[in-house]
């Protein structure tokens, strides 16, 4: 299958060759019926490529290890301050 019954209905860009496929109505007609198929076909023809993109695309959602430790709550390291006065400043844990 291939897709000039799609490009034949609808460029404008046709060689005179493909004029005379579309000259009648009937002949119209008949490439109007081979664009399900084409279209089919294009189905097909990119399935392999869509299911490698879905596969790769599927994303776990990232899960941590311990709970978040908000910027207003009691820094880890023990010093008593609030994180973002301490070790949030900087990143690092001392």
């Amino acid at each position: 299958m291939e897709l000039r019954p799609i490009r034949l209905h609808v460029a404008g860009d046709v060689t005179p060759e493909e004029k005379l496929l579309t000259q009648t109505p009937i002949q119209r007609e008949e490439l109007a019926k081979q664009i399900l198929a084409s279209v089919a076909w294009i189905y097909r023809y990119w399935l392999p490529y869509r299911q490698a993109t879905s596969e790769r695309t599927i994303v776990t959602t990232f899960q941590r290890d311990h709970p978040k430790i908000g910027r207003n709550d009691p820094c880890p390291c023990g010093s008593g301050k609030k994180y973002k006065k301490c070790c949030g400043i900087t990143g690092i844990l001392h």
